[in-house]
């Protein structure tokens, strides 16, 4: 192996330095989101990669470029597509998003999506080049292969699930995706059908399932890529291999349930299955600062009227005892305006929990549940994550429609901010199982982001315009 245990505390401390490597890399990912050949480039390559180390360098700056797109960028865009939000406070760019209106000059947007590219360009450019390296042990030469196909499943994944409309089970999905990059040519390509870029997700994953180690430091391994695989299928409705993928993921690894705020803090929590590692000097900027409730009087971002009343509200799913309830507060009550404040985000920095249990718990639940399958077991999952809110458990006779809902409701109070219930709305909706999402349907043309403007090309097609209406 390249990093030993001594080499992987050497790499938590500069995973996130950006290596003249790198920097050769991002100049050259740039040139290929606005299509502009370099014929330099092959030159400059054989030049930069020669050794194992260099290898292992470029692998650690794609998960740096990674943590540039889910430092909140990515998660704040989707939540704004979502029923958790009130309209955002003094920004254009929410504000296109969350009127489900975005245009090709949305400066958020652009800035968030060459973030996913650059990591699957330099995914690309490691998977091209091992012929350069000498020295490389086979052993070595599997685990960056995997861990780059890993890296570029993951981000071909957000960028589908935010440009495109939701796979479909049981459909030809011949919809269009996003442009799936599978090599570092900078020529211009069409759109690849949805079906098509699910297919890649999923072969890049099962590979690195197959291949990674059990255990990898900090970086991906092969409990990550099962738990990614139990995200995607998960999202394409096939229950049976989300609930297959989670298990192999919660059994194989050492993961437990920590407080209600373990996962958001400055240090990898027990639960998290994959991190995307920041630390304070590194001085990046952190999008879920549009939160901070403790820093500005009105915060750019604040929780719905309809989320705060699931948890403070007199519905059956709210408890007074939840230890959720603390994530919120209602403000200016009686002047305007009255917003409901999300303190989750409260702090100056914080690793990202890319994958962690109580996602997988979850999946694992609800796909059990719709298989009328081990609902014990689904059971279990969903009181580990009740008890930690200190809210009443589901009974050991809970039907199947009992644990289905659960999940759902544990799911949205569980990962407000996190980005992910949208995507879980989308996929009931083609399951047939929701129709609106704050008042539009949840596959109207708005329900996507429109394409930078950098995407314009003869052989490019942007996704239709003009909201919901």
């Amino acid at each position: 192996m390249l990093h030993s245990n001594n080499s992987i505390m050497k790499s938590t401390k500069t995973i996130f330095s950006i290596f003249l490597l790198s920097v050769l890399l991002l100049g050259a990912c740039n040139k290929m989101l606005e299509f502009e050949p370099d014929p330099r480039e092959s030159i400059l390559l054989t030049d930069a990669l020669r050794t194992p180390e260099d290898m292992q360098e470029l692998l650690i700056s794609c998960y740096d470029v990674m943590t540039n797109g889910y430092y909140g960028r990515q998660q704040n865009l989707a939540e704004l597509l979502s029923d958790n939000l009130n309209a955002p406070y003094d920004n254009a760019d929410f504000n296109e998003v969350y009127i489900r209106n975005s245009i090709i000059f949305n400066g958020t947007i652009q800035n968030f999506y060459k973030e996913p590219y650059i990591a699957i360009y330099r995914s690309n450019v490691l998977l091209e080049n091992f012929d350069l390296i000498e020295g490389l042990t086979d052993a070595d030469r599997i685990r960056i292969e995997s861990e780059a196909k890993f890296i570029r499943a993951s981000n071909h994944f957000e960028l589908v699930n935010l440009f495109a409309q939701p796979y479909t089970p049981n459909g030809s999905n011949d919809q269009l995706g996003i442009v799936l990059k599978l090599n570092s040519s900078f020529e211009p390509i069409p759109r690849a059908t949805v079906a098509a870029v699910y297919q890649s997700i999923l072969e890049d994953l099962q590979y690195a399932a197959q291949n990674l180690p059990l255990s990898n430091g900090i970086f991906a391994d092969q409990n990550a890529a099962n738990a990614m695989l139990a995200r995607v299928y998960f999202q394409m409705n096939n229950f049976e291999k989300a609930a297959e993928h989670a298990t192999l993921a919660i059994e194989n690894g050492p993961y437990n349930i920590g407080t209600e705020y373990d996962r958001w803090s400055e240090n990898i929590s027990s639960e998290n299955i994959f991190t995307l590692v920041v630390q304070q000097a590194d001085g990046r900027s952190n999008a879920f600062g549009s939160y901070r409730s403790d820093a500005v009087e009105l915060p750019t971002l604040a929780a719905s009227s309809d989320y705060y009343n699931l948890l403070y509200g007199t519905g059956p799913d709210a408890n007074p005892s939840d230890l959720r309830k603390n994530w919120f507060e209602q403000r200016q009550i009686g002047t305007f305006p009255e917003f409901y404040a999300v303190s989750k985000y409260n702090a100056d920095f914080f690793v990202i929990p890319y994958l962690h249990l109580t996602e997988i718990l979850l999946i694992r639940a609800e796909s059990l549940g719709e298989l009328g399958a081990n609902l014990s077991l689904a059971i279990s999952d969903l009181n580990q994550i009740r008890t930690r809110a200190q809210i009443g458990l589901l009974s050991d006779n809970s039907s199947a429609i009992d644990i289905i809902n659960a999940a759902r409701i544990e799911r949205k109070k569980e990962m407000f901010g996190e980005g992910r219930w949208v995507m879980d709305q989308k996929r009931r909706g083609a399951l047939g199982d929701l129709d609106l999402i704050r008042g539009v349907p949840y596959n109207c043309n708005g329900m996507v982001l429109q394409f930078p403007s950098s995407e314009n090309t003869s052989n490019f097609i942007n996704n239709p315009s003009g909201g919901c209406n």
